[in-house]
C-alpha cells in the first residue's frame, strides 16, 4: 500500500489537462480574406502595367473585366474597375481606339476589339451604378470617361458628345434613386457643365 509521501509524489507527476484551444476562426478567416484581396490587387496592378507596356498584352483587359465583375468581393471588383479606367483613359489619349488612314487590316481588327471591350466596360459601370455599394465610384469613373471622350473629339475638331453613354448613366441614376449619388451628380456635373446639363435634360425628357 503506498505511503502518503508516495501518493503526494504521484499527484505531482500527474500531467496537466491541456487547456482548450481558444476559438480564433473568425480572425484567421479575416486574415486569409485580407491576404487574398491583397494578392488580387497585386495581380490587377501587374495586368494593368503589362497592358500599358505592350500591345501584346491587350488580352489582359479581358482578365481585368472578369475581376471587375467579381460579385463575391466588392473591394476587388472596384479596384479592377478603377484599374480599367486608367487603362482606357491612356488608350483614349494615345489614339489607340481611333481609326486612322493607312492602317493595316490587323490594326483595324485590334481597334475594333478594343472598342468592344470599352463598350463592355461602360456597361459594367452602368450596372455598378445600380448597386449602392459601388454607385459613387462607378459615377466618378463614368464621368472621367465621358470627359475624356468629349475632349478627344474636340481636339480632333470633331466635337461628338457621347450622348448614348450619358443617357445610360442618367437612366441608372433615376431608376435606383440613391439620393446621395444623385446629389453628387447634380452638384459635381449637372451644375458645372452646360453640355452635360443639356444632354441630361434631353435624355430625361
Amino acid at each position: 500500500m503506498p505511503s502518503a509521501t508516495d501518493e503526494t509524489s504521484l499527484k505531482r507527476k500527474r500531467p496537466r489537462v491541456p487547456e482548450k484551444p481558444s476559438k480564433r476562426t473568425k480572425p484567421e478567416s479575416s486574415d486569409d480574406e485580407e491576404e487574398d484581396e491583397e494578392n488580387h490587387q497585386a495581380e490587377i496592378l501587374l495586368l494593368e502595367d503589362e497592358i500599358l507596356k505592350s500591345k501584346k498584352n491587350y488580352n489582359n483587359i479581358t482578365l481585368l473585366l472578369e475581376f471587375a465583375k467579381n460579385q463575391d468581393d466588392n473591394e476587388v471588383a472596384l479596384f479592377a474597375a478603377v484599374s480599367l479606367c486608367r487603362v482606357f483613359l491612356r488608350l483614349l489619349a494615345s489614339g489607340s481606339l481611333s481609326r486612322k488612314t493607312g492602317q493595316s487590316e490587323r490594326e483595324t481588327i485590334v481597334i475594333q476589339w478594343l472598342k468592344g471591350r470599352f463598350s463592355d466596360y461602360k456597361k459594367l459601370l452602368v450596372s455598378a451604378l445600380g448597386e449602392e455599394a459601388s454607385a459613387s465610384t462607378a459615377l466618378t469613373l463614368s464621368m472621367r470617361l465621358l470627359k475624356a471622350e468629349t475632349q478627344i473629339t474636340s481636339d480632333r475638331g470633331d466635337v461628338t458628345f457621347p450622348k448614348a453613354f450619358l443617357n445610360d448613366i442618367a437612366g441608372a441614376l433615376v431608376r435606383k434613386r440613391f439620393e446621395d449619388v444623385q446629389e453628387e451628380f447634380c452638384e459635381k456635373y449637372l451644375g458645372e457643365y452646360a453640355d452635360i446639363r443639356f444632354y441630361t435634360f434631353q435624355a430625361l425628357r
